[in-house]
C-alpha cells in the first residue's frame, strides 16, 4: 500500500457513509419538484430556492455523490444515473465553479444543463421516471 487513495476510495470510504442521508433526502426533494404538477415556473423558481442552500463544497459532494450512483434511469441516448438525471433537470449545479472539478473535462459527465447552460442534447430527458 502506498499510503495515497485515489479519489474514489476517499469519496466511497469517507464520505458516503457519512452524507448518504444527507444526499438521500436532496435526491427526494429533487425527485418530488420534477414529478409535481407545477408549471415551469414554479420548478424553476423551487430549484433556485434549493440551489440557493447549498455550498460550493457541497455542490462539489453531490457532483460526484450522484456519479457514482449504481440506481441507474435510462435517459434518451444512454443510461445515466436518477440522480444526476434530476441534477441536470434542475441546472442544480449553476453556481459551482468546473475549475473546482478533478481532472480536465471531468464536467462533460454532465449534460450542460446540469450548470445552467443549454443542452447540446436535443432530446429533453425531464424528470419523469
Amino acid at each position: 500500500m502506498t499510503g495515497k487513495l485515489t479519489t474514489e476510495e476517499v469519496f466511497s470510504d469517507y464520505f458516503q457513509c457519512r452524507t448518504t442521508y444527507y444526499y438521500r433526502h436532496l435526491y427526494h426533494t429533487l425527485k418530488y419538484i420534477c414529478t409535481a404538477r407545477y408549471g415551469l415556473i414554479d420548478k424553476n423558481k423551487y430549484f433556485g430556492i434549493l440551489r440557493a442552500q447549498l455550498s460550493t463544497f457541497e455542490m462539489l459532494l453531490l457532483y460526484y455523490h450522484a456519479l457514482a450512483s449504481d440506481d441507474v434511469k435510462e435517459g434518451c441516448d444512454k443510461n445515466i444515473p436518477k440522480f444526476q438525471c434530476y441534477i441536470e433537470e434542475s441546472a442544480l449545479l449553476h453556481c459551482l465553479e468546473t475549475s473546482y472539478l478533478f481532472g480536465e473535462g471531468k464536467a462533460g459527465e454532465y449534460d450542460p444543463k446540469a450548470f445552467g447552460e443549454e443542452s447540446s442534447n436535443s432530446c429533453a430527458r425531464g424528470c419523469e421516471h
